[in-house]
């Protein structure tokens, strides 16, 4: 059963023009009712305090890890394992949220459920999206709560 989603912060809450996803607010709340919520960046701590309270999202997290916070970084699963730890869940109670496919299967072999926000295949993710409004109903499905 999902207890925790982790979010990585650049594609799938901030755009690459530096804006927010639109409706992300919202669905955080939402999600923040019922799961404990993680954000997992390779950008600094300053960096992505910065973001996230400019944005107004920061309490919403309750584990947040960059890379300056683990000895090893992207392309590494450090700043997922460590926001998973935060929360005190183990990687299988925990679903990540990507949008980079070649992260998800080192993810997978930790036990973590992933899912890809973007297009295409990726035999890694346990489920794609093409927008955030669809996780609600991806994650309360059987699929992620066996």
């Amino acid at each position: 059963m999902i207890k925790g989603i982790i979010f990585d912060m650049w594609g799938v809450l901030i755009q690459n023009d530096r804006t927010l996803i639109p409706g992300a607010t919202e669905i955080l709340q939402n999600l923040a009712e019922e799961y404990q919520l993680g954000i997992s960046t390779s950008i600094s701590r300053s960096g992505m305090d910065e973001v996230l309270k400019k944005f107004g999202i920061n309490e919403l997290f309750s584990a947040k890890s960059s890379g300056s916070d683990v000895e090893y970084n992207k392309p590494n699963i450090d700043v997922y394992t460590r926001s998973q730890e935060l929360m005190g869940l183990m990687p299988g109670d925990c679903v990540v949220v990507e949008d980079t496919k070649s992260y998800l299967a080192g993810l997978k072999a930790a036990g973590f459920y992933t899912i890809l926000k973007g297009a295409g295949e990726c035999d890694s993710a346990d489920a794609i999206i093409s927008d955030l409004s669809e996780l609600q109903k991806i994650i309360t499905s059987d699929k992620f709560n066996q």
